[in-house]
């Protein structure tokens, strides 16, 4: 085909890159639906109604990572890797073979912005947008996760908000159970008390609970008859409880703990999956 038949003319070096792209995306087209660009010889790249490339612009599509924009990007990577499910070691060597990685975004107004001024289709077949709901109710995303959620489909970027309202709404209880160890400057007591209310909430009220801050004052319809010490929160570091590290103790983290969460599990792997379609 035109692409093998180019391999020869480049240098050594570019060839054997080359060489191993198409190896590893053979190897992985057994695993997942990836998504298809054509290459074609002596033309100049288009982009619709599908995207059909030049040798050179293969290269130049490839010799960049995969990024996958985020809020916070080492809160929400080490969310997604701990949740990655049957996914975990291609993932983990995707990150350590810098083929993939995440970019931090810098908050939800922020990331609307950058979407908005994407106007480069190199840049647009490259990058995932993985946003929080910010959800208050199940099924009614923030404004601003909508206006992210538009501007993606606009742009033709692949892009996921979130189910639950935040990356913090993921962490399983046991992991939370362990929370109180970690601070010396909280009152533990008020931690624990939080921690057993939280237990007992219902399923829908868990996963829209606002982690950082609490219920406050005037919580959701959602939330009208929670006990008291729910209107107050688990601090604003809570999500690095993913982390390998959490206030400089490491974390006991343990695999079981999140394969009983089947909906977070499907959900996670989903996004892994299609991070690999377009690797």
């Amino acid at each position: 085909d035109p692409v093998n038949c180019g391999l020869p003319q480049l240098p050594p070096f570019l060839r054997a890159e080359c060489e191993l792209v198409l190896e590893a995306g053979l190897r992985a087209v057994h695993d997942v639906p990836a998504r298809q660009l054509r290459v074609t010889a002596g033309k100049p790249d288009s982009w619709k109604p599908e995207p059909r490339l030049s040798l050179e612009g293969a290269l130049r599509l490839l010799a960049h990572p995969f990024s996958v924009m985020v809020e916070n990007s080492r809160n929400d990577a080490a969310f997604l890797r701990r949740l990655s499910g049957r996914w975990h070691k291609q993932l983990e060597l995707a990150l350590k073979e810098k083929r993939l990685c995440f970019r931090h975004g810098g908050g939800i107004t922020e990331i609307a912005q950058q979407v908005q001024a994407i106007d480069d289709e190199y840049e647009r077949e490259r990058l995932f947008v993985m946003v929080d709901s910010d959800a208050s109710m199940p099924g009614r995303p923030s404004a601003q996760a909508q206006k992210v959620e538009r501007l993606c489909r606009e742009q033709h970027l692949p892009h996921h908000v979130l189910q639950r309202s935040r990356i913090e709404n993921y962490l399983p209880l046991p992991v939370l159970k362990t929370a109180p160890d970690y601070w010396k400057d909280r009152d533990k007591t008020r931690l624990r008390r939080l921690v057993q209310a939280f237990a007992e909430l219902s399923e829908e009220q868990r996963h829209h609970f606002p982690m950082k801050k609490g219920l406050g004052s005037a919580p959701p319809a959602l939330f009208s008859e929670c006990p008291p010490i729910c209107s107050t929160g688990f601090g604003n570091d809570i999500a690095e409880l993913f982390g390998e590290r959490y206030r400089e103790k490491q974390v006991h983290w343990k695999d079981q703990w999140t394969r009983h969460d089947r909906k977070a599990i499907d959900e996670c792997e989903a996004i892994v999956k299609t991070l690999f379609a377009r690797l």
